[in-house]
């Protein structure tokens, strides 16, 4: 009983550090890396005449 708690255990452990790190790099990696490229796409389509 114990090995199976202790497998739960770290079965929870692993899950909770995955969504940490997708977390991490969708809500605060990502939108830097991206920022600068949404910044230009948005500088062009106001320069283009209507």
């Amino acid at each position: 009983m114990k090995l199976k708690h202790n497998l739960y255990r770290q079965l929870i452990t692993i899950v909770l550090v995955m969504f940490a790190i997708i977390y991490v790099s969708l809500a605060i990696i990502l939108p830097k890396v991206l920022a600068p490229i949404y910044e230009k796409n948005i500088y062009l389509n106001l320069k283009a005449h209507l």
